[in-house]
This record gives C-alpha cells, structure tokens and sequence, in this order.
C-alpha cells in the first residue's frame, strides 16, 4: 500500500510540474510569470500546456477545445512572447500578428486579458498608457516621471477593431497615429483595414495569425471574408485556429489557410466517463422561469448575488 501511495503522489507530482508555467519549453520571459501569477493561474491547464509549447515553437495548430477551457492565453502567450523576439524591429504601419474573433462582445474581452498582459511589460505599457493619463502627468507636479525607451526597443502595441463602434476612417486614422503591432477585430472590419495601401502585413514582419472559435466565424457567414483575409496575408506565417469543433467546412479552412498543422483535441469527459462534454465539468448552468413582467426584477436581484470578483478561466 506505501509503495502504491508513493507512486499516486509522484505521478500527481510530475502531472502539477508537467504544467508548470515556469517549465514551459521556449521559456517564457519573466515578466510574462509575474503577468500571469498576478492572474492567480498556478498552473497551465491543459489546452495551455499543449498549445503554448508548439506555437511558440513555429509550429501551425488546429485546437478543439470547450468553452473555457483557456484558449485565450494559448494563443495571447506566444503571440506577445514571439512579436517581442523578432529580430528585427517591425517597422512603421507593419503589423506582425492579427487575432480574429466572430464578434464584438468575444474581441473585446480578447483585447482587455492582453491589455492586462502587457501592463507587466514596461515598453508596451508605456507605448499604451492613455492620453488622459499623460494630461494628468503635466498637471500635476508630484506624478513620477513616466519611463522612457528608445524606438527601437521591442514592444506590444495592439489595436482594437470593431464594427459599429466606430468608422473604418477612424480606425485607419488610429492605426497611422499609433502604429499597432497587433490586430484584434472582426472579420469585416479588419477586411477594410487590410485593403488601405498604408497598412502592411509583409513577411518580413509578419509572425501569426489566430482564428478564435473557428466554427462560429463560419456559421455567422464569414467564409468568403475570411479567404479575403488570407489572400492579403503572406504565406509565410504560423496560423493556430481554435474551436469548440471541427467540421468538415472548418477543414477546409484549414486546408487552405494552414500548414501541415499539429492537431490537438482536449475534450472533457462527463463524471461517468461515457461521452465528451462541449462545456467545462466545472461550469455550472441554470435558469428562472417567470412572467414576462418579473424578468427585469429577477434579473436584478441575481446580479446583486453574484460575486463581486467573477471566477474565469482565459
């Protein structure tokens, strides 16, 4: 029985330590641990652990995975690590990755995780402090200085881009003000940045590109935008796509839009092991009927009951 126990804890062991941010292979830089563990993620979870090593290490990945399962980190991780080792500096109005989302809603939660991401970085959260924050710096004469670094030192700049939040024109006229590096948007919307002759994607400077949750960029009708896309991007690249599942559309996909892709499937059994779940085992759901007069005041009483501080897997 001691032997038995001995072996159950050595294999739990060598599964935590298999999944230790620190024993990832590339390395990820220091500040990225400090970024992460100020998260409170102590540990890859699986979908992490299989991805981050191959896509950091020039490899092109298709990843099915549920809902929650913490694909967003599996693809912001080497995506910043890999625009900060470029050997050369990306020039002026060249972007180096672009992250691709069905909507509105998951863009905007994709962009605010990397912008917490880069806040640990000194360069980029220099290059991206607000306007109003510089303001405040000149008017008040206890403020620290803010840091400075050369033009050359490597950083993260991202760009948001949404349909209906604002025009193509002013997002052209942020691009050419900030120069981004990095592309977060929607489908149609990044189609009309892509087409201006002053922004550049060549192959010098371009490293990645990431379709997240693949199959509803498909259902929601973006096919066709989405070989318009491809058709403006160098070859050259290293593409990951990642969906809850994969059809035979989705292959298409991937036959035209990556390269001899390493596949990695993370499913999720039910508790008696019988069949896949498309949801995490730990999300827990339900509802409330009522009257269509008692909805607003349900719905007011459940958010005043649910955790200040929201419980997420990225």
């Amino acid at each position: 029985m001691a032997a038995e126990k001995k072996a159950a804890d050595q294999k739990t062991t060598d599964k935590s330590t298999a999944r230790a941010w620190e024993g990832l292979t590339p390395a990820l830089s220091e500040w990225m641990l400090d970024a992460i563990s100020s998260m409170g993620f102590q540990r890859m979870t699986p979908v992490q652990a299989s991805t981050i090593p191959l896509f950091m290490g020039h490899k092109d990945v298709v990843v099915e995975a549920v809902t929650g399962s913490g694909k967003t980190l599996s693809f912001l991780i080497p995506a910043v690590e890999r625009l900060l080792r470029v050997d050369e500096p990306i020039k002026k109005h060249h972007v180096g990755a672009i992250i691709i989302s069905p909507t509105r809603e998951l863009a905007t939660q994709i962009h605010s995780v990397l912008m917490s991401l880069l806040q640990f970085h000194a360069p980029s959260a220099a290059a991206i402090r607000p306007k109003d924050d510089e303001d405040e710096e000149m008017t008040d004469p206890n403020a620290p200085p803010r840091p400075t670094f050369p033009a050359s030192t490597p950083k993260v700049v991202p760009q948001l881009l949404l349909g209906g939040t604002t025009t193509p024109a002013q997002d052209l006229s942020a691009f050419l003000r900030t120069s981004p590096n990095l592309l977060i948007a929607t489908p149609g919307r990044l189609l009309e940045l892509l087409s201006s002759p002053h922004v550049h994607c060549p192959q010098s400077a371009f490293e990645l590109l990431i379709m997240d949750e693949a199959d509803r960029l498909l259902d929601l009708g973006f096919s066709d935008t989405l070989q318009k896309i491809l058709s403006r991007l160098p070859k050259q690249r290293r593409t990951g796509l990642f969906s809850a599942s994969v059809s035979e559309a989705l292959d298409q996909l991937v036959r035209v839009g990556l390269r001899n892709p390493v596949r990695i499937a993370v499913k999720v059994k039910s508790a008696s092991g019988a069949h896949d779940k498309r949801t995490p085992a730990s999300l827990q759901m339900a509802y409330l009927s009522t009257t269509p007069r008692m909805k607003l005041p349900a719905l007011s009483r459940l958010l005043t009951q649910l955790p200040t501080t929201p419980q997420k897997t990225v």
